[in-house]
């Protein structure tokens, strides 16, 4: 390490200079309509992911209702047992008086939904991910418009995203399909 050369090796300020002479990447002319896409797609991910959520805690407050718990149709002035507070009183309070013991059918179709939408609405967002370089099936269209738009590769991109998505939901709707068996159909003999 005699060299002053070492030093600046060591120092780490030759890296930094070779870092400002990198050549800069140019973001796409398109670049605000595929920032809208992809906040548009977040957005319909975190509803997913909101009803799942919110059927979640439905289950929790129709599982721990009290009839004594301070709600709606009670006037108690202790505090609530429901494991989910006031609101999941007055919720769990709500739901069974509208709809009776039948509001606990509501807590599965509603979480197979919000888990349909968030997982199909992943796989598109996976795709666009492509345009900050992270790979999946969005290269492989990515590439196809790169090569002046050549098809094969935006097809089977397109393709692959397209099945990976329907078998995804195929398999979430056999999944629901366990879970809830009252949507089945019978089938008339």
């Amino acid at each position: 390490m005699g060299d002053s050369r070492d030093w600046e090796r060591f120092w780490g300020w030759e890296m930094a200079t070779v870092a400002t002479r990198a050549p800069k990447r140019e973001l796409a002319p398109d670049w605000r309509e595929a920032l809208a896409d992809a906040v548009r797609r977040f957005a319909v991910r975190t509803w997913g992911v909101a009803t799942v959520l919110l059927s979640i805690a439905a289950a929790v407050a129709l599982a721990t209702h009290n009839p004594t718990d301070p709600s709606l149709s009670t006037a108690a002035g202790g505090p609530p047992t429901n494991w989910m507070g006031s609101i999941g009183a007055y919720f769990s309070d709500a739901l069974l008086l509208l709809f009776g013991i039948g509001s606990a059918l509501f807590v599965p179709v509603t979480a197979m939904a919000g888990l349909r939408i968030a997982t199909v609405s992943t796989v598109a967002l996976v795709t666009v991910a492509a345009v900050v370089s992270f790979g999946g099936f969005g290269t492989v269209i990515l590439n196809g418009f790169n090569a002046n738009f050549y098809r094969p590769p935006i097809a089977t991109g397109t393709i692959c995203c397209v099945l990976l998505a329907l078998l995804l939901d195929l398999m979430l709707i056999g999944l629901g399909r366990l879970v809830m068996p009252w949507t089945r159909r019978r089938v008339a003999s």
